[in-house]
């Protein structure tokens, strides 16, 4: 891992973004390529635990627009229509719609959630998957583009994960599992999962399952050729709280001297002092 800014894919800073009013500023917690029909063009979506949620112009980076809610945004989504969904797990609590295809810059609804810390778009059920405190569940979204639009919890596809029997909690990153559409990673502070959306079965018994998992992953993406990199807490030692990952644990399948395949695991330690890490997102336009 380096920090050298030739590896340096696309930054942006609110800092030095004259469109950008509020801003972040207590971290960005999530963020995504997608495409805005609203907008015509590429865009990284983003929210902050301090309330901020914005819409950056991918090519020029530049702020294209921003919004307040209380406090709290931990994950935030575009739905294919352009319109913006924000997961919220602080006071108040919740899952918000934002119709942005329609030019509407405010919440028009909003479900109530338990500490929301994913929102993940399925464009095969053509439904939003909610990673909440201790379970995940469908949403459905109403009236979709315009100011009546609703979100509508479905109550016949929720999934309590589970351990020994007992329900657990602390659910933190909710990803798409690369090249197996309608699977998803879901971390917690124990334990590693893997949500299946057809059967609605959330379970620890996966492929790989001993050097995926680990204590303490903050977030955790998967690309098309098995790679997986995850944000772990305190990794090389330098982690100042617990929210915060100091590195990445990336997990890459190789094939060995014998012809089988086997995954090779590689701390990479942000040499830049006091650089802490939240999650993790391939960087895809991609919804799966």
């Amino acid at each position: 891992m380096t920090d050298d800014k030739t590896a340096m894919v696309w930054e942006w800073s609110s800092t030095y973004d004259p469109n950008c009013k509020s801003g972040p500023g207590a971290g960005i917690s999530s963020a995504k390529l997608r495409y805005s029909p609203y907008y015509k063009r590429d865009v990284i979506i983003a929210c902050s635990s301090n309330g901020w949620w914005g819409v950056i112009d991918y090519q020029a980076r530049k702020l294209l627009c921003e919004g307040k809610l209380i406090s709290g945004p931990h994950s935030v989504e575009m739905l294919p229509n352009g319109d913006l969904v924000v997961g919220v797990s602080n006071n108040p609590m919740g899952v918000y719609y934002i119709p942005l295809s329609v030019g509407i810059f405010e919440p028009v609804h909003s479900i109530e959630s338990h500490s929301c810390h994913g929102v993940c778009w399925d464009p095969t059920r053509e439904c939003l998957w909610v990673l909440d405190y201790d379970e995940v569940y469908a949403v459905t979204v109403e009236n979709m583009g315009t100011a009546q639009a609703k979100l509508v919890r479905d109550e016949s596809r929720v999934c309590t994960f589970k351990v020994g029997g007992k329900d657990y909690h602390d659910g933190h990153a909710l990803s798409p599992i690369a090249g197996s559409p309608g699977k998803y990673w879901v971390s917690t502070v124990n334990y590693l999962w893997m949500f299946d959306s057809e059967t609605m079965e959330m379970t620890r018994e996966f492929d790989r399952y001993n050097t995926l998992n680990r204590r303490a992953i903050k977030g955790i993406v998967s690309f098309e050729d098995g790679t997986v990199v995850e944000t772990v807490h305190n990794l090389g030692g330098g982690a100042v709280n617990f929210y915060a990952c100091d590195g990445f644990r990336v997990i890459s399948p190789t094939v060995g001297q014998n012809g089988q395949t086997v995954d090779v695991v590689t701390n990479a330690i942000s040499p830049f002092m006091g650089r802490q890490f939240y999650k993790i997102q391939s960087f895809t336009k991609n919804y799966q």
